[in-house]
């Protein structure tokens, strides 16, 4: 098949950036970590100022449960490209799970001041605040996030659960029948 090709292609010119993307993309889609994980690693091998290539590596390595890795090559995209607002949040997504609540708030900060239409990282500082007990700026971040990207059903779960967290249960509810409207 295609990756078999694109392998046999890579043993006869081992530095084709084309070749090595093909096959980490394919086996991340496919699941096959590992394999996506050389690839990628392959990349930055060849290529290491080409921050996408960090960070695609970065969520691979998450993939795997490889949080100082990932964390590692999050970073390295960020020191590629500072205004690489999806690296930022991904960061902040691995802080926000090992409880480094303000590194992450910090993360997200900076990803929507690169990018403030960027409704994910409104969603996961939402979250965030959530956790640090900051309920009212938690329920305003996903609020924007419901804002930005409308038709995200988890947005307007988590929307309704803070609602629903401060006693506003019709506010709760609305949140909630949007979230059916979006995933019935």
């Amino acid at each position: 098949g295609t990756l078999e090709a694109c392998e046999n292609l890579a043993s006869l010119f081992p530095a084709s950036i084309l070749v090595w993307k093909i096959i980490g993309t394919i086996n991340a889609e496919a699941g096959n970590w590992a394999s996506a994980q050389h690839a990628y690693e392959r990349l930055v091998t060849l290529q290491p100022a080409i921050a996408e290539f960090h960070h695609t590596l970065g969520t691979i390595l998450e993939k795997q449960s490889k949080t100082s890795a990932a964390i590692a090559a999050y970073e390295m995209a960020i020191q590629m490209n500072p205004d690489f607002a999806d690296a930022y949040v991904n960061r902040a997504q691995i802080k926000n799970s090992l409880g480094h609540l303000n590194a992450a708030k910090s993360d997200l900060l900076a990803a929507i001041k690169i990018q403030p239409d960027l409704a994910k990282a409104h969603h996961h500082l939402a979250l965030v605040l959530a956790r640090k007990g900051d309920l009212a700026p938690a329920i305003a971040a996903c609020q924007k996030a419901a804002d930005l990207n409308p038709e995200n059903p988890d947005i307007f779960n988590n929307l309704g659960n803070l609602f629903k967290s401060q006693q506003c249960f019709d506010k709760a509810e609305i949140a909630y029948k949007n979230a059916l409207q979006c995933n019935p």
